[in-house]
Order: structure tokens, then sequence, then C-alpha cells
């Protein structure tokens, strides 16, 4: 178990019509806000729970929360995904899922890498992530489509067995966490919030850089059908300095064994850190044509195009990036033209 903490955790009580009772897990870390549930010796002996486990769980196939319910198996439920920047109150991503069953009193969330992938300047910065699940009789809060001229197909709905226990309009969850809507339906939600295990990323600023200890070239080459298409596989790399992605398939075989992986990888991870790059505040779109973090064309002589990439638009780097129409020469025409990164300035 990892020593990430957990800023708070729900424990959700609904009657089970079969009786029964689970000792809930108090938490140390637990919020003033969790703080506030109903304890079970308050909710009495009928309540059945929903609880996430107070940390992150790390095994050999990753991170993990785990969920202990006794809630019927083939429940179904929709998972809601927060991820924050630096403060709680300011989510970066949103995540849903809908319609997983739980199984053996356990629902098991792969927890991802969190602000590893973020662009440089945003990495390890994350507050956390938030995920909360919801327990409906009907998830008529979905949309079902289905082959065109069809009628919509019905939403998912819980399995009779799960009715039978719950109630046909869940009339047998109580506790203050059970929602009653205006309509008058009732759903069950219960969230968490926690702490990515620390220091996020390993304490790497640039945990996407790759190539240690090698980059094994691959035999992909960059292509693209215009100049704005090839900038958009320059760029991503770029801003989240996936550096040995950018060796291996933006720079023709030439020019990486001229540049070897290891000179390649000490200039440009020293000029990422030295001083520290942050693009943060950049603005993606295909082709990498909004500001801030932006691309210019300063010259173009027969099939090489002369480019700085700009940070508010001071350059930062200048590449030069050669249309390669002899790179495939037995390839059909219908293939998409190659190109390559063949020579670059660090500002």
């Amino acid at each position: 178990m990892s020593a990430a903490a957990v800023i708070g955790w729900t424990a959700v009580h609904v009657r089970n019509a079969a009786g029964g009772r689970h000792q809930a897990v108090s938490s140390p870390e637990a919020s003033a806000e969790a703080s506030q549930a109903p304890s079970p010796e308050a909710s009495g002996p009928e309540d059945s729970f929903i609880e996430f486990s107070p940390d992150i769980l790390t095994g050999d196939d990753g991170n993990r929360v785990e969920v202990r319910t006794n809630l019927p198996d083939g429940t179904v439920y929709e998972l809601i995904d927060v991820s924050y920047g630096p403060k709680f109150g300011s989510p970066v991503g949103h995540g849903f899922t809908c319609c997983d069953e739980i199984r053996h009193g356990m629902i098991v969330i792969p927890v991802g890498e969190g602000s590893c992938n973020n662009l440089v300047g945003a990495v390890g910065d994350s507050a956390g992530f938030e995920f909360t699940i919801v327990v409906r009789p009907v998830f008529d809060n979905l949309m079902m489509s289905g082959p065109m001229g069809a009628s919509p197909r019905p939403p998912p709905a819980q399995p009779d067995s799960v009715l039978a226990v719950l109630g046909e309009h869940f009339e047998r969850l109580t506790g203050d966490q059970v929602v009653v809507a205006d309509d008058g339906t009732r759903r069950l939600e219960a969230s968490a919030r926690f702490r990515y295990p620390q220091p996020e990323c390993g304490g790497d600023p640039l945990p996407l850089f790759g190539g240690d200890p090698d980059c094994p070239p691959q035999r992909e080459q960059l292509q693209g059908d215009h100049l704005e298409s090839v900038m958009t596989d320059v760029m991503g790399p770029l801003s989240q300095a996936r550096m040995c992605e950018f060796w291996a398939i933006n720079l023709p075989p030439e020019v990486e064994a001229a540049h070897p992986w290891p000179e390649f990888a000490a200039e440009w991870r020293d000029w990422y850190l030295h001083p520290p790059k942050d693009f943060s505040d950049a603005e993606s779109n295909s082709g990498w044509t909004l500001e801030p973090f932006t691309w210019h064309v300063t010259d173009r002589q027969g099939d090489r195009y002369f480019i700085d990439v700009t940070h508010h638009d001071v350059p930062v780097i200048s590449l030069e990036i050669d249309r390669l129409p002899d790179y495939c020469p037995d390839c059909a025409d219908n293939v998409v033209p190659f190109w390559g990164v063949m020579a670059w300035t660090l500002r």
C-alpha cells in the first residue's frame, strides 16, 4: 500500500431487505464531509454500505482504488472521475463510465498516471483526483443510440434480482448520502478524493522523456500530407518532452546516426531543465496553430522548411524540416509523404 493520503472518503448506507450488517472502517484522514456520514451503529443493523479504501493500493498491475460493498451482486453502477490541477475545485479532466456490475462485494478502479501526462511545466502539480460512484434504478441520464432509423434503445437498468433487494424505485435506501431528486427518483452516490502516490511521477519533471537507458530506432518515419499535419506530430512530443519518440520517429536514419541518442537526450534534457521550461498554458488543436505555444515558417528552400517554435511570440526552438520524396522510392503513389527533422537550434 502506498503512502498516498486520501483527502476524504464517504461510506454510504442503504437498507438491505435481506438484513445483515457491516462495520465500516474509519480513517484518520477522512475529511470533514466524510466524517458527517452516519455511522453503522446510528444507521441500524440492516444498513448496507459503499466504502472506498482509505489509500491508493499499489501492485504489480499498477495503482488502484478498491471499493467494498454489500450491495447485491449484479448491481449496476456508473463511475465519474475528475482530475484536478494544483488546487481542488480546478478540474482539468473528466471521465465517465457505465455500466459495470458489482461482483463479490467489490469494485476495483484502476488509477492512471495523473499529471505525469501533463504538458511540460505542469507535471507533478496535481492536487489529486476524485471518484464518484452512482447507483440508480434506471440510468435514464444516458442516451442510448441504435442503428440509423431505429427507435432509441431503453436506458440501462438494474436487474430484477437487485430491485428485489433495494426496491423497484430504491425505496429501501436510507442514509444521508441518498439523493432524492425533485421528481422523487432516488439514487445513491459515494465520493472520495485521493492524492497520487508521492512524489508524483517518481519526482521526474520529464516523465515521458523515454529512452532510459536506451532509445531503440523505429521503423516508423514521420509522415504527413502537408506541413500542418507534420507539425502535429512534431509539436505534441515537444510539448510533453516525449523525446525518445521524437528522436526515433521524426529524425531520418542518417540524422539519428549523426546525433546518437545519448548525446541527443543530454542536449534536450539540459535545455528543458535549465532554466525549467513551462508550456502548461499551451492550447493544442489540429496543427498546433493556436497561441501561445505554436510555430511559424520563417523560410523555405525547395523541400526544406525553416520553422520557429514560439512561446508567447518568443522563438524557443528553430527547426529545419525536409520533405523526403526519395525516402521510400518503391512506395506506391498513395503512400502518405515522408518527412524528417534535419536540424535544430535550442534557444
